[in-house]
């Protein structure tokens, strides 16, 4: 778009002429007034006593023809009407009787008017003074000593009273003319008085615009407000001449600031042309200021994008733009428009900052998720160890209720169906604590056919519907020495990876078989073993690319939108700990087979990790149980008290401490909780240890790793039965370790306090 042409601007008439133009105005106008209020009122009075004047000629013609009236002498009358030609203006006049009848008239010779006279004139007629046109009537009743004899009528030309209202205007005109003439000569003197020292400032003032010339002053001596205007206009120029040094300093150190900047500045004019080109917008653009200024900014830059960022400048207050050119580099351009039409844009090549904030935004979204399935993690934690606690009440009641019914064998199929759900339940947890990293490794030996057949139902109802499950699992020595919950762990990993790879549906293969160090080749993992149990994960799915496949180990590596990329490089580190490896065969279109290779246990047999199901052998020794949970708490108190312990049973460490350190009792195990409310079971322990150096400790917990660190347990050197637990296993590990200490000193607990079992409790 071309600029308009510019438009000249109007010359005004100047203060000289206004001022006179002012005066002489308001001299006519007050004259105009003036002179016509004054004439309006004359010619109404020239009137009023012209009709004055008839009234007195009208009644004296009227006393002078009473007796022809009295007397009934029209004649007399008449010849009395007659003198009135001594009145040039009278041109006619009527006498009527008392009874409204014509009685004489009068008409002056020469005058073409022929009044007909109306023959009677009504007796209610009104008096009447009156300007008709160009003739003066005035009719007034006829009476001497208050009688009336009739009425009289005079009919008068107003051609002499015209003659004198024109003569009386023409003398109004002439001495309006006058006073106009003299009203111009005084406007003259007069703004030539009042305007010279405004003509002197106005001399100054255009000096100062048409020459940036600051030392210029008004001409001073002047009084009133002259005097006044001259000072202030001195003192505005002492405070511009100031604000232009100022002016000039700011305005060097902006262009000091605009040339420095590493971002490039650009004025740009309101029809595109440039005004502003700081060295960035050189380096970036590539042109020299010396060549842009005053150039088309489109020309300039006239890539795509930024000709659609150039016509938007000035459209809003504030723009933000991102624009890619054509050779790959990033512009951030930001862009203010100016009152003028113009704009100010502010253009960054951001194309490495870009690059670094993605990566960046993508490490934070990686560790994001990462934190989230922290927290899912601590959370699954907490509900497997609120979990545990249940599933020991049920453990170790069902335990109880087997000891008990040795005489009714038709408890027993009831039984074993609560142990074995509790078992599940117990799994369950185990499953939990793997996910959140809570658990400590359990390495036993493991027979991987049962973890698959265990994990088939779960893995059905997570692949849905439209993935077929197949299961191979008829190898019968498939043995491994393994953390069961790692390994399921690791598992259902590579289950989810290969259901979000078939979307649209397909097959997954489980797979247990044992292979030998030749068959792998080259493949065989590093270790002594001379065969391998081979779980694979098959899926039928999208597959992957080589140089995809070859990241798939990485940490935060993924190619899912969701997840942190920490499954397989978890599970990858779990089989290096266990001696294995994991290996990946893959191709685009075709799936992908993951295999897990461990170090297969030859000629043994699953450890049935199943202890002793008889009653265990009584006992007289003291337990200080500690335990929060009502319920744990009331059956671990009757499990001990049934085979002959005596029990101090507690809900919370201040009430333990209360009976832990009463006068006379001896009490030779600690058996408490470690998470409590007010006091940890460690810090329990060490107040009791300082009074009571002899007790010795067990801890209960459902908390594994980190968990327990916090509250200062050191799993490798202190006393632990993990929840949940069988009571054979808790009886056994308190019995192993009251006969590992010193033989006890001081009398029983049976002896100075008993506190019974409420069996209602349990």
């Amino acid at each position: 778009m071309t600029p308009p042409p510019p438009v000249k601007p109007r010359r005004g008439r100047s203060i000289r002429t206004r001022l006179t133009l002012i005066i002489m105005g308001l001299t006519l106008g007050c004259l105009a007034v003036g002179f016509t209020i004054v004439g309006v009122r004359e010619i109404g009075t020239f009137r009023d006593q012209r009709l004055q004047a008839m009234s007195v000629i009208a009644q004296v013609v009227g006393d002078a023809c009473v007796s022809g009236l009295s007397f009934d002498d029209s004649e007399d009358a008449t010849a009395v009407l007659a003198r009135l030609h001594e009145f040039p203006d009278i041109e006619a006049a009527a006498l009527y009787r008392d009874t409204g009848a014509l009685f004489a008239t009068y008409q002056r010779a020469g005058t073409a008017r022929a009044e007909a006279w109306p023959r009677t004139l009504a007796a209610d007629a009104p008096a009447v003074r009156e300007m008709r046109g160009d003739e003066a009537v005035v009719r007034i009743p006829v009476t001497y000593e208050d009688q009336s004899y009739g009425t009289i009528e005079l009919v008068a030309s107003n051609d002499a009273l015209d003659d004198e209202i024109r003569s009386y205007i023409l003398t109004l005109v002439v001495v309006a003319i006058v006073l106009v003439g003299l009203s111009v000569l005084a406007a003259l003197l007069l703004q030539r008085r009042i305007t010279r020292p405004i003509f002197q400032l106005a001399d100054v003032a255009r000096g100062v615009t048409s020459n940036p010339d600051t030392t210029l002053r008004a001409p001073t001596g002047f009084g009133g407000e002259i005097g006044t205007l001259a000072a202030g206009f001195n003192a505005m120029l002492e405070k511009l001449a100031a604000r232009e040094r100022e002016l000039v300093a700011s305005r060097d150190m902006l262009r000091a600031m605009i040339d420095s900047s590493p971002i490039a500045i650009i004025g740009i004019e309101r029809y595109g042309a440039v005004n502003l080109w700081n060295a960035s917008a050189e380096a970036i653009f590539g042109a020299p200021a010396d060549e842009v200024i005053g150039r088309q900014i489109t020309s300039i830059a006239p890539d795509l994008e930024l000709g659609t960022i150039w016509s938007h400048c000035s459209d809003k207050p504030f723009v933000l733009f991102e624009a890619t050119l054509e050779n790959g580099r990033t512009l951030s351009v930001s862009s203010a428009p100016l009152p003028d039409g113009g704009a100010v844009a502010m253009v960054a090549d951001v194309t490495e900052r870009r690059h670094a904030a993605e990566e960046l935004a993508e490490r934070a979204a990686q560790l994001q998720r990462v934190q989230k399935l922290e927290v899912v993690g601590r959370l699954a934690g907490g509900v497997a160890h609120d979990f545990n606690n249940l599933i020991t009440v049920v453990m170790a009641s069902a335990q109880l209720l087997q000891w008990r019914s040795s005489a009714r064998p038709d408890l027993r199929t009831y039984i074993d169906n609560i142990q074995n759900a509790a078992q599940r339940g117990a799994a369950l947890s185990r499953r939990l604590l793997a996910f959140s990293r809570q658990q400590t490794v359990d390495a036993r030996r493991v027979d991987v056919r049962a973890v698959l057949v265990e994990l088939e139902k779960m893995v059905r109802s997570v692949v849905g519907e439209q993935i077929t499950v197949v299961l191979d699992a008829e190898d019968p020595s498939a043995i491994v020495t393994v953390d069961q919950g790692q390994l399921e762990q690791v598992l259902l990993n590579m289950v989810l990876n290969a259901r979000d790879a078939m979307a649209q549906g397909g097959v997954l293969t489980l797979r247990a078989t044992v292979v030998d160090r030749a068959a792998l080749g080259e493949r065989a993992p590093r270790g002594s073993a001379a065969s391998w149990v081979a779980l694979t994960v098959q899926d039928t799915g999208s597959g992957m690319a080589p140089e995809v496949m070859g990241r798939v180990f990485e940490p935060f590596f993924t190619t899912k939108t969701h997840g942190t990329g920490l499954g397989l490089a978890t599970a990858q580190q779990l089989i290096h700990g266990l001696g294995g490896e994991i290996l990946v065969d893959s191709e685009v279109g075709k799936g992908t087979t993951f295999t897990l290779l461990l170090p297969r246990v030859a000629g043994a047999e699953v450890q049935a990790g199943e202890g002793p199901t008889h009653m265990p052998v009584a006992t007289h020794d003291t337990v200080l149980l500690v335990e929060d949970q009502a319920d744990l708490r009331n059956l671990i108190q009757i499990m001990f008290a049934e085979i002959g312990y005596h029990v101090l049973a507690a809900a919370t460490p201040t009430e333990a401490l209360a009976l832990g350190t009463a006068t006379g009792v001896h009490i030779d195990l600690l058996l408490t909780d470690i998470v409590m409310p007010g006091m940890s079971g460690p810090q329990l322990a060490a107040e009791l240890l300082k009074r009571r150096p002899e007790i010795a400790v067990i801890y209960m917990t459902g908390y594994f790793g980190d968990a327990l660190t916090q509250y200062g347990i050191d799993e490798a050197a202190a006393t632990l039965i993990h929840k949940p637990f069988k009571p054979e296993q808790l009886m056994k590990l308190v019995r192993d370790v009251l006969d590992a200490r010193q033989p006890r000193r001081g009398p029983s607990a049976a002896d100075v306090f008993l506190r019974a079992p409420d069996p209602g409790t349990a």
